[in-house]
């Protein structure tokens, strides 16, 4: 049968679980007449469930628990958004509706990708943040340069150096843009971009997107290695950033003139589980072990750079773990520089692993400049 409700009647709805859909849209639960969600966890996304925001009725609108943490996905693009002024903005924030999700593809020429001046005027006036949902090329088509899109944004023109990123997350906060997802297509990001959203806690990537990081040279030096002077440079996103973006390559063409990139693993130091953690984020780098590694380039070593507490924790007998090593060759890593500070005991490994070559960085071996490994400390905590 059906359910039959009365004017006036009082009805309640409960969702539990972390991160909910509710599978009713916003729309329709206005339609039943529903007063009050309740959501037992710590969020949950709600569909519009309309062409427009203007359909939805003033006065009449569920209220979800305050307490969580609730995104209505519109479905729309920031062109199908109301006026700044419009008054359904300030009660949706009231019916506590944290964050309103817009569908934005990003522009190919990076052009007025998207009016951070109505988002600004709309976050100021209600206080709801925006959720972009953005894709890229699709087919055989190029990467879109999110660092393009993101440039050609009003009000962010001027954030255009790695060093100034760090203001760019924070004028996109204050302008109401509290997460930037990317959905599907092939997309592209600057290494230092990628970092700075990411620890901003505003960039994630869903399984369909295609996310490839670009190195730009920013902090590159030069040390005495192997007795010839060789240029040295350090990427800001860790192997464990990376895998959390699921990224599937990382365009080192930029480093011609740069003989070794080092890059971190990104786990914390003397972690226990480090095994296990290593092996998981090589496991996401690489899920279908792919024939084409993550970094490839005919001028660049890709070099891998850790604490020697965990390298010890991943080393057995003077050899560090067989599947480690495979799977940092099939990602293009050929060799380990293992940091060992002046108070600790450097960890017994065989230089000589099959496929790669392990080096300790700080110990007493005279083919390494000293300098190296105040360098690699600056970046990599021990």
């Amino acid at each position: 049968a059906g359910l039959a409700f009365s004017a006036g009647d009082h009805i309640s709805m409960g969702v539990t679980g972390t991160g909910t859909h509710l599978s009713t849209s916003l729309q329709d639960l206005q339609k039943l007449g529903v007063d009050t969600i309740a959501v037992a966890g710590a969020g949950a996304t709600v569909e519009l469930g309309t062409a427009s925001l203007a359909n939805l009725a003033h006065g009449t609108l569920p209220s979800f628990t305050a307490s969580a943490d609730v995104t209505l996905h519109l479905g729309l693009a920031e062109s199908g958004l109301l006026p700044a002024n419009s008054a359904i903005y300030a009660e949706l924030y009231g019916k506590n509706i944290d964050h309103l999700a817009i569908n934005q593809a990003l522009d190919v020429s990076g052009n007025h990708w998207l009016d951070l001046s109505l988002l600004d005027s709309i976050h100021t006036n209600s206080g709801l943040t925006f959720e972009v949902i953005a894709n890229g090329s699709q087919g055989a088509d190029h990467a879109v340069s999110l660092d393009a899109n993101l440039h050609g944004i009003d009000l962010l023109h001027n954030y255009t150096t790695p060093a100034q990123f760090g203001d760019l997350v924070k004028a996109l906060a204050q302008s109401g843009v509290s997460e930037v997802m990317v959905d599907s297509g092939n997309v592209q990001v600057t290494d230092a971009l990628a970092k700075a959203l990411i620890d901003g806690g505003m960039m994630q990537a869903l399984p369909a997107a295609n996310i490839s990081l670009v190195y730009e040279p920013q902090d590159r030096a030069t040390f005495n290695i192997d007795h010839a002077l060789k240029a040295v440079d350090h990427l800001y996103t860790t192997l464990s950033d990376m895998a959390s973006l699921g990224v599937d390559h990382f365009d080192l063409s930029a480093a011609t003139s740069v003989d070794k990139v080092y890059i971190d693993l990104g786990l914390p130091v003397n972690d226990t589980n480090a095994l296990t953690d290593i092996k998981a984020l090589l496991h996401s780098l690489d899920p279908l072990n792919q024939a084409n590694p993550v970094f490839a380039s005919p001028h660049t070593s890709s070099v891998l750079v850790m604490d020697s507490s965990i390298a010890g924790s991943i080393t057995t007998g003077g050899h560090m773990d067989a599947s480690v090593i495979d799977s940092l060759v099939k990602l293009g890593i050929t060799e380990i520089d293992v940091l060992v500070a002046a108070n600790q005991t450097a960890p017994t490994i065989d230089t000589h692993q099959t496929g790669v070559t392990v080096n300790l960085i700080g110990a007493t071996d005279p083919s390494i400049d000293p300098l190296l490994y105040d360098y690699l400390h600056k970046h990599t905590p021990i």
